[in-house]
Parts: C-alpha cells; structure tokens; sequence
C-alpha cells in the first residue's frame, strides 16, 4: 500500500490534485513520468516468462530520465539469490542518471541491498 500511496501523491502533486498533506514538512519532486511496475508481466500468448517480462519493462527504463518508479516484488518470477546481483547493478545504474525506485520484496539478500 505504501509504493501506491507514494505514486498516488505523486500523480496528484504532478496535476496539482487536492490532497491532505502537512504543507509545513511535505515535500513532493516533480518528475516527467510516473511508472508503475506492478503486475505479473508474463504472457503464454507472446511466449515471455515473468522474469524475461520483467527483464523487458526494467530495459525500457534506461531510455527514460527523470521519472519515478514503483516496483512491486522485484524478484518476480525467478530465484532471489541468483537475480539480486543484476537487479542491484540495474537499480544503481538508473539511481546514477538522477530517478527514483521504490521497491518491494519479500526476500532478505534483495532487501538488504
């Protein structure tokens, strides 16, 4: 519920919806797109696994600048140890070009990164 609220306030904010907020110690960025990652992307009919759906939608972010995303269970799909160390080398590289990533999972290594 958290990574929805954040993306909501941040939609609001973007098109200036009312919202209660504390004007005093609220701040919210203004970013180009708002990107929800938060479904099972795997499809039978186009022959793409969760995790290779996943793959796809995380490569479609490095075209992209100036946006925030909410990823929901991260890991989808695939083994959590064996996916953390291209998942941490992905999420660093879109931190550096200046966007912000908020994540969920349910697996220790992941969240310790």
């Amino acid at each position: 519920m958290l990574l929805k609220s954040i993306l909501s306030a941040v939609f609001m904010a973007k098109y200036l919806l009312p919202m209660k907020v504390d004007a005093n110690n609220s701040k919210i960025c203004s970013f180009k797109e708002i990107i929800p990652i938060i479904d099972d992307p795997q499809s039978v009919k186009n022959d793409i696994s969760t995790f290779a759906g996943r793959m796809s939608e995380f490569s479609k972010l490095f075209e992209k600048r100036s946006f925030i995303a909410g990823v929901d269970e991260i890991e989808l799909g695939t083994d959590s140890d064996e996916a953390a160390s291209l998942f941490l080398v992905m999420i660093k590289k879109l931190i550096e070009q200046n966007n912000y990533i908020f994540i969920t999972t349910h697996h220790k290594r992941l969240a310790s990164l």
